[in-house]
C-alpha cells in the first residue's frame, strides 16, 4: 500500500508552478521525516519533482534544505550539514534580493538551528544551546505565513530536545511546556514533555502527558514506540 509521501513523490509535473505547489512538494517529505525523528531519511531528502522551477521558489527549497541539514547534523554527517548550511545562506540571500523579507527571516532561524546541531554534534554544547535559543526566540517573534500550517518543527521543541540530550531534563521540561503553549498538541512535544517529567521524577506530570499522548492518538492506525512507552508507564501507575 502506498503512503501519502509515496503519492506525492510520484507526481512529476504540475499544471501551474506556483509557491503553493512548491511548498507542498518541499514540506511534506521534510515534515514526515522530522516528525518521525528519522534523521537518516531527512539527511537523504532531495527536491522533487526535479524539473520544477525551484529557482523561482527559494523559500520552498529552503524548507527541504533545512530538514536535510538538520538530518545530516543529527546523523553526524558534518560535511553534508555544512553544505546545506551554505545552501541555506545562498537561498536567504536570494530571498533578500527578491524582497521577500518574511522568508529571509525564516531562513535566518533555520540557519541558526542547523548551526546549533552541528555544534552540538561536535560537543560544543554551550555554543549549540546559545544558537538554538536564538533560533527559538527569532521564530517566536515571527508570524505564521497564511499558506503554511506552521513550521516543519518548532525551534523551541528542538531546544527542549537538545537540553534533554545534554542531560538537563528540568530545563527541557520547561521548554517543552513553553513550546506547547504556542504549538499545542504536538505529538513530539507532548511525548518529550512526558519523558522530561519522568526524568526529573515528576510522575504526576509524566502521567498527564502520557495520557494526553494517548488521547491525541486514540484513532491512530499505526503503532509507534512512543505510544508503547506511554502504555508501559501508565500501566505501572
Amino acid at each position: 500500500m502506498s503512503t501519502f509521501a509515496d503519492e506525492v513523490a510520484a507526481i512529476r509535473k504540475v499544471n501551474v508552478e506556483n509557491f503553493v505547489a512548491a511548498y507542498a512538494f518541499a514540506s511534506i517529505p521534510s515534515r514526515i521525516a522530522v516528525e518521525h525523528r528519522d534523521w537518516a531519511q531527512a539527511a537523504a531528502l532531495e527536491l522533487s519533482p526535479p524539473d520544477l522551477a525551484w529557482n523561482k521558489f527559494p523559500q520552498a527549497e529552503a524548507i527541504l534544505v533545512f530538514a536535510r541539514g538538520l538530518g545530516a547534523a543529527r546523523t553526524g554527517e558534518m560535511n553534508a550539514a555544512r553544505r546545506d548550511l551554505q545552501r541555506l545562506q545562498v537561498l536567504k540571500d536570494a530571498m533578500t534580493a527578491a524582497k521577500i523579507g518574511y522568508w529571509a527571516g525564516q531562513a535566518d532561524f533555520q540557519i541558526k538551528t542547523v548551526n546549533a546541531w552541528i555544534a552540538f554534534s561536535e560537543k560544543r554544547n554551550d555554543e549549540a544551546l546559545q544558537s538554538m535559543r536564538a533560533a527559538a526566540e527569532a521564530e517566536e517573534a515571527s508570524d505564521k505565513h497564511p499558506v503554511t500550517p506552521g513550521n516543519i518543527v518548532p525551534s523551541r521543541e528542538l531546544l527542549a530536545e537538545m537540553l534533554m540530550a545534554a542531560g538537563q531534563p528540568a530545563q527541557a521540561l520547561a521548554e517543552y511546556e513553553r513550546s506547547l503553549k504556542r504549538d499545542a498538541n504536538r505529538f513530539r512535544s507532548v511525548y518529550g514533555a512526558a519523558r522530561a517529567a519522568e526524568a526529573v521524577g515528576n510522575s504526576g506530570a509524566a502521567s498527564e502527558y502520557y495520557a494526553k499522548l494517548q488521547s491525541l492518538t486514540a484513532k491512530h492506525d499505526t503503532e509507534r514506540p512512543e505510544l508503547a512507552r506511554a502504555r508501559e508507564f501508565l500501566a505501572k501507575r
